[in-house]
């Protein structure tokens, strides 16, 4: 059974209301029907978190996660790859608990932050205090979300990214870059695939993903082995 992984962003807003905005990635997955749940439901229950595109961009100050993958040779063997996570455009709030639950994590730190008064690793945790509006953070860390298939592909999951407020779901922009060894891999797809709201482009050796969206996404994205080699 693949890991669960769990990272989730707790918000305690200095004007005396709570909210929870929540991202997180599940590895656990025993048929390629599993992404297809999020996308098919029927869009006018969005706020209890069925997965909706949005036709165009969210607004430039809304909350940004900003998601840096590098799978290296060694992660075809180990699973494990290179991650860097910025959110940005935070609310302000009194305090802010980042809370990472992956069973398979090492060397998380802090590489930048700003508008934050103090910000602390405990465990699998940041604990930050006295955020202001639009403040930023950054952290690194090495993962293992990076699988074999039966089929023969490699599957990079991800997700789900949410942004939740009480009962209701609100817009949500997230970005993947995701570098991968060109002279191995071969880029074979996207769950969900590419469309209005979720914009994918190949380059050479690296992935961009940009989605828009309100409720819970889930990513897997998927490789091939290079047949030439």
């Amino acid at each position: 059974m693949r890991d669960i992984i769990n990272i989730i962003l707790i918000c305690l807003p200095v004007i005396g209301f709570s909210v929870a905005m929540t991202v997180s990635a599940s590895t656990e997955h025993n048929s390629d029907d599993w992404l297809d749940d999020f996308s098919e439901k029927d869009a006018s229950k969005v706020n209890e978190g069925v997965l909706t595109f949005l036709d165009t961009p969210v607004d430039r100050n809304s909350l940004h996660s900003a998601n840096i993958f590098t799978i290296r040779e060694s992660s075809l063997q180990t699973g494990w790859v290179g991650l860097k996570q910025c959110y940005r455009n935070l609310d302000a709030t009194g305090r802010v608990e980042i809370v990472y639950q992956y069973r398979q994590m090492e060397k998380l730190r802090i590489v930048h932050q700003q508008g934050i008064a103090k910000a602390v690793i405990v465990n699998q945790s940041i604990q930050l205090e006295d955020v202001s509006a639009g403040a930023n953070i950054c952290v690194q860390a090495e993962v293992r979300v990076f699988y074999f298939n039966p089929d023969g592909s490699y599957s990079l999951i991800n997700g789900p990214y949410m942004r939740k407020f009480l009962d209701g779901y609100y817009p949500y922009y997230v970005t993947m870059e995701i570098h991968y060894p060109g002279s191995l891999l071969l880029f074979k797809n996207t769950r969900p695939r590419a469309q209005k709201g979720f914009k994918v482009e190949n380059t050479l050796n690296m992935l961009h993903i940009k989605a828009w969206f309100e409720g819970e996404l889930m990513t897997d994205i998927r490789f091939l082995p290079d047949s030439r080699l």
